[in-house]
This record gives C-alpha cells, sequence and structure tokens, in this order.
C-alpha cells in the first residue's frame, strides 16, 4: 500500500485546530451548565429532604405525646378504680344484707297470714315495702361512693 501525500497545510491545521478549541470550549460551557444546574437540582432536594425529616419528627413527637398521656391516663384509672376482688366483697356484703332483708320480709308476711286482721298485713307489707326501698337506697349509696373512690 502507497501512503497518500498529506494535502494539508499549516494554515489549514490552523483552522481547524481553532474550530477543534472552539468545539471543545462550547462543550466545556454546555457541561459547566450541566453540572450547575444539576448541583442546583441537588441542593432543592437536600432541602426538600431536610424539611421532610423535621415535619416527620415533629409529627412522631407529637405521637408519642399522645401516647404518653394514654399511658397516664391508664395509670391514673389503675390509681383510682376498685379492684375486682375488692369490688367481689362489698358486692358480697350487699347481697348478704338483701338476703336477710328478704328473711326478714318473708318472716313478716308469714306473722301477718297468721293474724285475722287486715291491718296487720297492710302494716306488715308497708314494713317490708320500706326494708326492700332501704335495701335498694343501701346498694345505690354503696355504690355512689364505691365509684367515687
Amino acid at each position: 500500500m502507497v501512503a497518500k501525500p498529506c494535502n494539508w497545510t499549516v494554515d489549514t491545521l490552523a483552522t481547524r485546530v481553532d474550530a477543534l478549541e472552539k468545539m471543545l470550549n462550547e462543550r466545556e460551557s454546555v457541561n459547566q451548565e450541566r453540572f450547575t444546574a444539576a448541583r442546583e437540582r441537588v441542593e432543592i432536594a437536600m432541602t426538600s429532604a431536610e424539611k421532610a425529616i423535621i415535619k416527620a419528627e415533629t409529627a412522631t413527637e407529637r405521637r408519642f405525646d399522645s401516647v404518653n398521656e394514654f399511658r397516664q391516663t391508664l395509670s391514673d384509672q389503675a390509681a383510682t378504680f376498685m379492684s375486682r376482688a375488692e369490688f367481689d366483697v362489698q358486692h358480697k356484703n350487699l347481697l348478704d344484707r338483701l338476703n336477710l332483708l328478704n328473711d326478714r320480709v318473708l318472716n313478716i308476711e308469714a306473722t301477718a297470714r297468721g293474724k285475722s286482721g287486715s291491718l296487720g298485713l297492710i302494716a306488715s307489707m308497708a314494713l317490708g315495702v320500706m326494708s326492700f326501698l332501704g335495701v335498694i337506697a343501701s346498694i345505690i349509696y354503696t355504690t355512689v361512693v364505691i365509684l367515687r373512690h
């Protein structure tokens, strides 16, 4: 193979070098603009991420405040409410008193049946009703006192 002679002159080479330098300068300028735009987008994204983190931290703090308030409410309830064992004891006491009063009413009714006068029966029944109302009032009062404590 025979080498072709080069017909380039110094002026042609200088012109080509100038064109290449111009092209390189333009590409460098475009790359610099791209780099600057990318940097700006990254800074905007970082600022947005920081704002989102601050909002998330604030929301988490508010949520934990609510949780702590709920825990405090449960602690207050545990301290003020009556235990099941305590309720059972007082409830049994009330039932015993109610049964005692019921037995009294039955005795009074049996006694009244033995008497011939209706006045005695009416008086016994009135006494029984009053006893029953007394028991109910006692139960209500005891329940109110228990619930207040």
